[in-house]
């Protein structure tokens, strides 16, 4: 049990550092992002358990959480996979701490954060998790 505590540590460390070096061109601070690219600007409250942010060489920028993936690209947004309506430059995307997403103060995608494409990610996450956990007691 002790071994799959560090193991399942290491992983969200891993995880914070990929996300915190995926934010480059970006400010991370006080436990936010805050930037502009692909002529957005966007401000991420992120995920506190595990997420990730990244930003493309063509102006895509995603964020990857265990509840919200929200991708920025082509002047349209997605959430959860769901298109979600346009993007124009000088946009504010806004993702805050609890997963509401925001274009110039108007939410966006409510009601994808329980759809039935996110309860099947979640789940496939979820059996990754215990098969990584179930190779660790397997190895003893």
């Amino acid at each position: 049990m002790i071994r799959t505590n560090v193991i399942t540590n290491c992983l969200g460390a891993a995880m914070l550092l990929l996300a915190t070096s995926c934010a480059s061109s970006g400010i991370y601070n006080a436990g936010m992002y805050k930037g502009r690219h692909g002529g957005i600007k966007y401000t991420i409250q992120p995920d506190k358990r595990m997420h990730h942010v990244e930003k493309g060489k063509n102006g895509r920028l995603t964020y990857d959480s265990a509840e919200l993936v929200v991708v920025a690209e082509d002047e349209r947004l997605k959430i959860n996979g769901q298109d979600c309506g346009p993007l124009s430059e000088g946009d504010h995307l806004e993702i805050t701490d609890i997963g509401t997403v925001l274009v110039n103060g108007e939410r966006r995608g409510d009601s994808m954060t329980n759809s039935r494409v996110n309860r099947a990610r979640l789940k496939a996450r979820q059996e990754y998790v215990d098969g990584l956990m179930e190779y660790d007691r397997q190895q003893g």
